[in-house]
C-alpha cells in the first residue's frame, strides 16, 4: 500500500482501489483496469483504434458527408474527425503508407546523426585533454 498526502493507492493480487479525497475520486477495479486507468492518467500513449489508411477513408467520407453523421457512423467524435482533418490534410489513402515510411526513415536518420554526433563530442574531449 502507498499512502501520500494527495490520497490512498491500494492494489492487491485480484483487484485495486483508488482513492483521492481532495476531488472524491474512487475507482475499484480489477488488477488490469488499475493498470490502464493508471496510464491513462499518466498520458500513456493509446493505440489508435484505426489505422491511417482507414483515417484518411473516414475523412474523405466527412468530405461528401455531414461530419457529424460520419462521426456516429464510425463512432468517434466531431473533435476526433477536426483533429484528424489537421493531422492528414489532404492526403489520399495511397500516400499514408508512404508517408509511413518516409516517418520511419527520417527517424532512422536522426538516430544516426544523433549517433555521430556524440562520437563527435568524445572525440573532441578526448583529444582536447592535456596528457
Amino acid at each position: 500500500m502507498i499512502v501520500d498526502q494527495q490520497g490512498e493507492i491500494s492494489a492487491s493480487s485480484g483487484a485495486a482501489r483508488i482513492k483521492v479525497p481532495g476531488i472524491g475520486l474512487e475507482v475499484r477495479d480489477t488488477a488490469v483496469d488499475f493498470a490502464r486507468y493508471v496510464e491513462r492518467m499518466l498520458g500513456a500513449s493509446q493505440e489508435s483504434r484505426y489505422s491511417d489508411e482507414q483515417i484518411v477513408r473516414i475523412l474523405r467520407e466527412a468530405d461528401s458527408a455531414p461530419i457529424a453523421e460520419v462521426a456516429k457512423r464510425h463512432g468517434v467524435s466531431d473533435a476526433s474527425i477536426y483533429a484528424w482533418r489537421k493531422r492528414f490534410g489532404e492526403i489520399v489513402s495511397d500516400d499514408v503508407k508512404r508517408l509511413q515510411a518516409l516517418e520511419a526513415e527520417n527517424n532512422r536518420l536522426k538516430k544516426l546523426v544523433a549517433e555521430r554526433d556524440l562520437e563527435l563530442e568524445v572525440m573532441k574531449e578526448i583529444l582536447g585533454k592535456k596528457w
